[in-house]
């Protein structure tokens, strides 16, 4: 230790401090990327993934309620049948709109753009083929109706349509879990790291001020002990110099000036004495 003990009282705390601030920088450094991180990957799922869920689950939802009510339309056999269910087909396809302009600027994973073009170009095929069997149902060709309804391009469409929209669906919440997932392991991750360079910060905090403690305190003391014995005119105090630091050289400065006193007060004796000789 000895090169610590020549090292400047200045650089000591330098050096220490520095440790500990760097530590800190470090520790708060990857607090601040680990909470950003995690921040965004919440703020994709509240704001994009989980919204895109909602939404396309009402496009489902939508999209199945439309079939089911153009299939009750062919069983209508009353007028007020016919319109209360004609309320509800359009009811059922105006919800589908909603969705589908609540989901469009939530579309960002890849992949989900083109399962989006491929349910709303489907479900538009079938729409054209559900507004033709309505308006032939509306003119009493409820045969017609039903062969527009039940034919194998009507089904196929309607098929890819709620085949996509699966797929949509299970894309986003894979994605949604998969984030929520990553966010919980970042911040389990960023509780032990941040745990244990606390708890590092804390030892080393603790090993630089014992160090610097008994490193710094007893040789003050010392020093101070022999200032206090030379103010009481005990000219036989002196300190022993252990390093090159400046308590080294307040000890070197200390005891030079009590040999200076000495030789004064030597020097005065002296020639005491021979004044004393010469009046004699």
């Amino acid at each position: 230790m000895r090169w610590l003990r020549n090292l400047p009282v200045s650089r000591k705390f330098t050096f220490a401090f520095g440790i500990v601030c760097g530590l800190c920088m470090v520790l708060g450094g990857y607090s601040l990327l680990t909470f950003h991180r995690i921040a965004q990957m919440s703020g994709d799922v509240s704001q994009n993934n989980f919204p895109s869920v909602l939404a396309l689950a009402q496009i489902r939802n939508a999209a199945n309620n439309a079939r089911r009510e153009d299939l009750d339309l062919l069983l209508c056999t009353t007028p007020t049948c016919m319109s209360t269910h004609t309320g509800k087909r359009q009811t059922t396809w105006a919800d589908y709109q909603t969705g589908v302009k609540l989901y469009e600027p939530l579309i960002s994973y890849p992949g989900e753009r083109e399962l989006y073009q491929r349910f709303s170009t489907a479900f538009a095929q079938y729409q054209e083929a559900s507004d033709r069997a309505n308006s032939l149902l509306m003119s009493g060709k409820a045969g017609d109706a039903l062969d527009v309804l039940t034919s194998t391009s009507t089904a196929d469409s309607y098929h890819t349509a709620f085949a996509a929209l699966n797929d949509d669906f299970q894309l986003n919440a894979n994605e949604g879990r998969k984030e929520s997932s990553a966010a919980l392991s970042a911040s389990n991750r960023a509780i032990w790291v941040n745990s244990v360079l606390t708890l590092v910060l804390l030892i080393l905090c603790a090993i630089v001020g014992v160090g610097l403690t008994r490193e710094i305190a007893p040789r003050l003391n010392t020093l101070k002990i022999a200032v206090e014995a030379m103010a009481t005119k005990d000219l036989t105090a002196s300190v022993r110099v252990t390093g090159s630091d400046e308590i080294g050289q307040l000890g070197e400065a200390f005891n030079t000036s009590v040999d200076s006193m000495r030789e004064i007060v030597r020097s005065v004796a002296q020639g005491a004495q021979t004044l004393s000789a010469a009046t004699t």
